[in-house]
């Protein structure tokens, strides 16, 4: 469910100024329904432009956009605006149980190339339970990486696909 924001702090004209940290004037929409990652990206888009924002979404998921550092307070403003008028499908078991299985074939990849991984594997049920009930203890095969192996993990053993 998490939706990715890739924000490179580059230089861009066309942005108007607002005092720092202050959204933008909102557009008035209604709150939009999306089913898909997909879906989600390009409605953040839409109310990202209608915030002022020069923005694109990536072919490979999430919605870039350039602007100075200066900017930054005002736009993590306007996407957290537009952020709440965005709502999720409810996640069924079925798509908890793609991701789940995801992560298995992950942890083994893990495993195979050698990385620290969590000691237990919970059951599906388990998995689910904490899913559910937006627990810290979701499990993630990827938990006791250092951050100094992440990226090679997540080269060698990609995360599962993102699912709606």
């Amino acid at each position: 469910m998490a939706l990715s924001l890739l924000v490179l702090g580059c230089c861009i004209t066309g942005c108007a100024s607002h005092p720092r940290g202050e959204a933008s004037p909102a557009p008035s929409s209604a709150a939009v329904t999306v089913t898909s990652e997909a879906d989600a990206d390009t409605a953040m888009a839409k109310c990202l432009r209608a915030h002022g924002w020069t923005v694109f979404v990536s072919p490979s998921g999430g919605v870039q956009a350039e602007f100075p550092n200066e900017q930054l307070e005002r736009y993590v403003a306007d996407e957290d605006a537009c952020n709440s008028d965005l709502k999720y499908r409810e996640w069924t078991d079925a798509d908890y149980s793609t991701v789940y299985d995801g992560l298995l074939i992950a942890l083994s990849c893990l495993e195979e190339e050698n990385f620290s991984t969590p000691g237990e594997t919970p059951s599906l049920q388990v998995y689910i339970e904490h899913r559910r009930s937006n627990s810290s203890e979701v499990w993630d095969p990827y938990s006791e990486l250092a951050p100094s192996e992440l990226a090679t993990a997540l080269k060698a053993c990609p995360e599962p696909d993102p699912i709606y």
